[in-house]
């Protein structure tokens, strides 16, 4: 039974230690915690739970933690941290592609996982509370209220990742915003310098709302400088 007033996480993961450990940290910290051990299970307790934020492993036998994400989102909407053990690349971008909104590699650090839910759950907090419609140049409109995108009335599907990045530059319209800043607004934690997913989002982001030949006319890049979301 879930207690009231407590956000509530779901993991899924496939190695009965790590959910172990992660379920005894997390309650520790005041969060109410489910377990799914396989893909499968894990799907079926997204779409029936709806917890607050999602913890899922991509590397898992049957339905592996990628199809689990992309199937998800077709009814949930709160934020997913995926975990793998894998260093390639194309794994992270798989994982943001299918709608992940953070992505840790194994072995995992708890106080790290723990700093980037605590972001991700203060990030879809203050979303709530925004109720104005932003637009650019009008073809580009926000509306924060629905977290809808459209451009020339068309609907954009962007990931909740790629939302948060295009709605906290467009709030800075005009405004030169550092790689720093604008990784420690999304993520809540300080950039180390070597995290490629902002990179990641961006180009996506740019691809989805068409922005993604240079001179780019939306989302600027300013080179040793940071981000510019043009303000007409």
């Amino acid at each position: 039974m879930l207690e009231d007033g407590k956000k509530h996480i779901l993991i899924v993961e496939d190695d009965l230690e790590i959910c172990r450990l992660l379920d005894m940290f997390l309650r520790t910290k005041g969060y109410q915690v489910s377990l799914s051990n396989s893909g499968t299970e894990g799907l079926a307790d997204i779409v029936r739970l709806q917890p607050d934020l999602v913890v899922l492993d991509i590397m898992m036998p049957g339905m592996n933690g990628i199809e689990v994400c992309k199937q998800s989102r077709e009814t949930y909407t709160g934020p997913i941290i995926m975990l793998t053990a894998c260093s390639e690349e194309i794994s992270e971008i798989a994982a943001l592609d299918t709608g992940a909104d953070g992505y840790l590699h194994k072995p995992l650090r708890p106080h790290i996982l723990l700093s980037h839910i605590e972001a991700l759950l203060r990030r879809g907090k203050r979303s709530k509370k925004n109720d104005n419609a932003l637009s650019h140049t009008g073809t580009l409109t926000i509306d924060t209220l629905k977290r809808l995108v459209t451009r020339n009335n068309e609907e954009i599907i962007l990931t909740g990742a790629e939302y948060e990045m295009l709605e906290y530059l467009a709030k800075q319209a005009g405004i030169i915003v550092s790689r720093d800043e604008c990784y420690q607004a999304l993520k809540g934690v300080e950039f180390d310098g070597l995290d490629r997913a902002l990179d990641m989002r961006l180009s996506s982001l740019r691809k989805k709302i068409k922005d993604d030949v240079a001179p780019y006319q939306i989302i600027k890049t300013i080179r040793c400088k940071g981000y510019l979301f043009v303000k007409q």
